[in-house]
């Protein structure tokens, strides 16, 4: 790329400008006159690594990974299926994936994985306008996600609770959600009790934070949709009604 602090430009989500912060520590170390930055640079073409060795005393290659990796799942190479690196590239303004016009016009989606990725992908696409207003999302995306018909989305996890890769701060976004309810169901369980709703409040983020650490099935729901939250299954409804 042309321009330093890639990760923190194209990986963090939109609306994280408090951890994109971490660029002017960055810049206190690039403006010393000991540091250089070369960008539009593509080592093997503009430069060799031989090249690169010959002229300093160490070279250090942190390329990071840069493409998805497949599932290895019938039905991943459909249209509408696309890897995180896509996406998340997408709608952070990546020039390389600025033209992938993902499809939004579904009901639903699904996101497989958990970790802080899948729920960054998730909280993108079911915050509202009002919610995204102080981040960085770039127009295109943000008009497309609210012209768009997903209401529900499913993060899906493909093992159990403890082994959940999303950090306990990324959790407890969710539950700060507008317009959304926690739903914890002893049916789940297979217990008699009768469910308790609680309301988006400080209790509804504390209890979703110890629902994931326990691995009790919990449910949050919006105001015209709901569904199951398991040890490794959650649902965001989409926080605010479809436009007309």
């Amino acid at each position: 790329m042309a321009t330093p602090f890639g990760l923190i430009r194209a990986g963090v989500a939109p609306d994280h400008q408090s951890t994109k912060l971490v660029s002017r520590r960055f810049e206190q170390t690039a403006l010393q006159d000991l540091v250089h930055f070369y960008g539009n640079v593509e080592v093997g073409q503009a430069v060799t690594l031989d090249e690169l060795r010959r002229s300093y005393d160490a070279v250090v290659l942190a390329v990071g990974a840069g493409l998805d990796r497949p599932l290895g799942i019938p039905g991943e190479n459909l249209w509408g299926v696309y890897g995180s690196a896509l996406f998340v590239g997408w709608y952070n303004g990546h020039p390389d994936f600025r033209d992938l016009q993902p499809r939004l016009s579904s009901h639903s989606a699904v996101v497989i994985g958990n970790g802080n990725v899948a729920l960054d992908v998730a909280r993108v696409l079911v915050k509202s306008e009002a919610e995204m207003a102080n981040s960085d999302l770039p127009d295109y995306a943000a008009q497309a996600i609210q012209a768009g018909g997903i209401r529900d989305v499913y993060i899906v996890g493909r093992r159990g609770a403890a082994d959940n890769k999303f950090t306990s701060a990324e959790l407890r976004e969710i539950g700060q959600l507008a317009e959304c309810q926690l739903i914890l169901d002893p049916d789940d369980l297979g217990c008699a009790r009768t469910p308790r709703t609680i309301e988006n409040d400080g209790s509804a983020r504390k209890i979703l934070r110890s629902s994931a650490a326990s691995g009790r099935p919990a449910r949050v729901a919006g105001k015209k949709s709901s569904g199951c939250i398991s040890a490794s299954t959650w649902l965001l409804p989409r926080s605010r009604a479809k436009k007309k």
